[in-house]
């Protein structure tokens, strides 16, 4: 997992940039599922050192390191957390296994 600020220039043709930004690629996607009981224990630990966004619609929020002391793995490693990726690859397993039971709510 890649992490840390980049600075971003977009162009168009060879002029004068249209944007720039520094990105901040430290960051990771999460499930509320089996996730989010585990925030307000982050929130102690890390304080204003990790950032959240919370996409209650999509059943997910985003956590972003904000410090330099603390990279988003070490929250993922501390906290057991599993990123959204992971998440889906094991809720499909699942439905699939369901089905494959003959349960017909998977």
């Amino acid at each position: 997992m890649a992490g840390g600020y980049r600075h971003e220039t977009l162009r168009f043709g060879f002029g004068t940039p249209v944007y720039t930004a520094d990105v901040n690629f430290d960051k990771a996607v999460f499930h509320f599922d089996r996730n989010i009981q585990k925030y307000e224990a982050i929130l102690r630990q890390y304080g204003t050192m990790v950032r959240a966004e919370f996409d209650q619609q999509n059943v997910r929020f985003s956590l972003e390191s904000v410090s330099p002391d603390v990279a988003i793995q070490q929250v993922i490693e501390a906290f057991n957390l599993e990123p959204i990726q992971e998440y889906l690859v094991r809720a499909s397993q699942e439905c699939q296994a369901r089905r494959a039971r003959g349960h017909s709510d998977a």
